[in-house]
C-alpha cells in the first residue's frame, strides 16, 4: 500500500503530535509512501509537498475510519 501512519496513540485515544515529524515525512517519502497520516498538531506546522498526502488526524477513531471505511479495507 502506498498509505503509512506515523504518530503517538495517547490513553484516552488522542493522537499526540510527535518530534522530528518532517525527517519521518522525507524517509516515508523515500520508502515510495504517497500518503501519510500524522497528527493534526504536526500539520499545521509543515510546508506544503505537493507529492505526498498529508492528512492531520485527531483521534483513533479518525485513523480507523479512515483506513478501513474510505479504504474499503
Amino acid at each position: 500500500s502506498d498509505l503509512a501512519v506515523c504518530g503517538e496513540i495517547g490513553l484516552a485515544g488522542e493522537i499526540r503530535a510527535i518530534n522530528q515529524i518532517e525527517k519521518r515525512i522525507k524517509e516515508l517519502k523515500k520508502m515510495g509512501f504517497k500518503e501519510i497520516l500524522i497528527p493534526a498538531g504536526n500539520l499545521k506546522k509543515l510546508d506544503f509537498d505537493p507529492e505526498i498526502n498529508l492528512k492531520g488526524v485527531k483521534d483513533i477513531k479518525e485513523v480507523i475510519d479512515l483506513l478501513f471505511l474510505e479504504r474499503g479495507v
